[in-house]
């Protein structure tokens, strides 16, 4: 029978403390580059693979942080879910990653595994309004990310949406257009933060007497934005026939996406007949054609700030203050709706 290779033969073998090797294999501790290679070589060699069950008993640490995400695909969240694990890593921890697909369910089972497996942290990113608050509770230190707050006792990052929303409907107001909002089907807070930024701006900046009608809902997911939709078509063709510019704030950049492909199909131009303006900054409002006028979220902050207030509670016997972080937007112009 192979015998079992300890800290202590890497430590002989390279020369250097246990501590030294320990460090290594936790990722802690400031150890040159040139060490960390040599020993990780050296663990190779004598395939050595960790006991992170003795560890944990040892210390009552795991070291590990579950990340649920809505979804995976959706380059806002990917970002965020990128540079969280970055610096996590970076910091020794080691992330669970759990793509919950929107789904309650799902996401409650998540919270169950998360829990038996001892994270001591978790990052949720823009749960579902009836997440259990119950088995949320169960898992402590937990930070959410693009959230409305639903008790005084919670971490929140997230980014202004109704100040992004209000600028986007007070630039299009301002060119002279006829501002709709146009939704997915999908109705979590950002979407309802910037639906009402669009509708308030509505009643201080025109004479619209009833802003709701402009707010037009489509019967799809913003995952569907490259299907092509009849009921987006017939709302352009409605109302690109009326004298005034039409102007669009769309919920986010891939409704953006689908409006200004719809209006390339029905030869609508943009930004002179139609513009539009998105939200978030993904890639396709870059790439779009024409490339697409967006309200930026700044997805490096969220994350960082969310990793900053995870590991200040870990190890806490206490947990800090709970902290509501709202992080700043920014306009970026490109050709679907052009400053004046």
């Amino acid at each position: 029978m192979k015998n079992k290779v300890s800290i202590q033969d890497i430590a002989n073998r390279a020369g250097v403390s246990k501590t030294t090797v320990s460090k290594v294999i936790n990722n802690t501790g400031n150890i040159s580059i040139a060490t960390r290679n040599k020993i990780h070589a050296i663990m190779d060699e004598l395939d050595y693979q960790p006991n992170r069950l003795a560890s944990t008993l040892k210390t009552g640490h795991t070291k590990l942080i579950g990340i649920l995400v809505p979804d995976i695909r959706n380059e806002f969240y990917s970002k965020i879910v990128k540079k969280c694990e970055g610096l996590l890593f970076k910091a020794g921890y080691t992330t669970i990653i759990c793509n919950t697909e929107r789904d309650y369910f799902q996401e409650e089972n998540y919270l169950k595994v998360l829990k038996e497996l001892m994270v001591e942290g978790i990052i949720i990113i823009s749960a579902t309004d009836s997440i259990n608050a119950d088995l949320a509770s169960q898992n402590k230190n937990i930070v959410y990310i693009d959230r409305a707050p639903q008790s005084d006792n919670e971490n929140i990052i997230k980014s202004d949406h109704y100040a992004g929303a209000q600028k986007a409907t007070n630039e299009i107001i301002t060119d002279g257009r006829d501002p709709y909002l146009i939704l997915s089907k999908t109705n979590y807070s950002p979407t309802r933060e910037r639906t009402h930024g669009f509708i308030d701006t509505l009643k201080k900046k025109t004479n619209i007497k009833n802003p709701e009608k402009h707010v037009f809902r489509l019967n799809v997911s913003s995952n569907q934005y490259l299907e092509e939709n009849t009921l987006l078509e017939e709302f352009l063709i409605e109302h690109s026939s009326d004298p005034q510019p039409l102007g669009i704030f769309a919920i986010n950049d891939y409704i953006a996406f689908m409006v200004v492909k719809a209006a390339a199909k029905l030869h609508i131009a943009v930004p002179q007949k139609l513009s539009v303006i998105g939200f978030d900054d993904a890639s396709i409002a870059n790439i779009a054609t024409p490339t697409i006028t967006t309200i930026h979220q700044n997805t490096t902050l969220l994350a960082e700030q969310a990793v900053d207030i995870l590991l200040q509670n870990i190890g806490q016997s206490t947990p800090t203050v709970p902290q509501k972080i709202i992080a700043p937007i920014a306009m970026v112009y490109r050709e679907s709706f052009l400053k004046n």
